[in-house]
């Protein structure tokens, strides 16, 4: 399973996952700090305890271009919103999946201890080198394409 970043809407059900198929969580290792703390941050935000199950299998990512099966996959490292944000770009699809990087008509949210408005500005730009028609999956509303967020 690979994250965009640790926030627990995002890896909440990796736990769980886990105890049905053995694979591993990846992740950048800047944000294992939220999978530590991945209910006490639920319970902050949410009002109550989820009781996740925390991910036990975590390997963490690199900066780098992978082959899996199929599908060529680039691994960016988009910090900002967490330290350990990152983005997968498959480049034969024109496909980029920013998590809470990037959305339609916004970014993510900045005003958490652990952000960086300076780290996200320097992400942005980096991905807005990519193809003005590359599609963006966001981790939470509609999808777009660089193009109309520029």
């Amino acid at each position: 399973m690979l994250a965009t970043h640790g926030h627990f809407d995002h890896v909440g059900a990796v736990g769980e996952i886990q105890l049905s198929i053995n694979v591993p969580l990846y992740i950048f290792k800047e944000d294992q700090f939220l999978i530590d703390r991945l209910n006490e941050t639920a319970e902050y935000f949410l009002g109550f305890d989820p009781h996740f199950i925390k991910p036990k299998n975590v390997k963490y990512l690199k900066v780098k271009k992978l082959q899996v099966t199929s599908f060529k996959l680039q691994i960016l490292s988009s910090p900002g919103h967490t330290p350990g944000s990152c983005c997968f770009y498959f480049p034969e699809e024109n496909s980029l999946f920013t998590g809470d990087t990037l959305f339609k008509e916004g970014i993510g949210r900045t005003d958490l201890s652990y952000s960086s408005k300076d780290d996200l500005k320097k992400s942005l730009k980096k991905i807005f080198e990519l193809p003005k028609e590359t599609i963006v999956y966001s981790g939470h509303g509609e999808d777009t394409i660089l193009e109309d967020e520029t």
